[in-house]
């Protein structure tokens, strides 16, 4: 599987990383594969009893991953799906090293 295409890379810094030791991380090694460590720009807060991401200026550490098939499995794991959805799939712009990238990421969907 290559890592070149951005459209099938995935930027997780919670229970799907490796380094986190959760179950949740078999399904994203199922569909998926390492392409290395990497950075996104925001702040990781607690929602829901689980990691989020939220907008802000500090360095975010995780992991980048190759993701060709198994979204609708990731999707369901996020709760996109949901009636009320705790989490959007969405772009963002991450740093592998010294490479710029685009990669998806999921993001809390904070309420008022």
């Amino acid at each position: 599987m290559s890592d070149d295409d951005d459209d099938a890379l995935l930027f997780v810094y919670g229970t799907l990383r490796r380094a986190a030791g959760d179950p949740a991380h078999a399904l994203l090694a199922a569909v998926g594969s390492f392409v290395g460590d990497a950075t996104v720009r925001g702040r990781v807060i607690a929602h829901g009893g689980y990691p989020a991401l939220v907008d802000g200026d500090e360095v975010v550490a995780g992991e980048l991953w190759c993701v060709r098939d198994g979204w609708d499995a990731l999707d369901a794991y996020e709760t996109l799906h949901d009636a009320v959805p705790q989490y959007t799939r969405e772009r963002c712009a991450v740093l592998q090293g010294d490479r710029r990238r685009t990669a998806w990421v999921y993001r809390a969907r904070l309420r008022p």
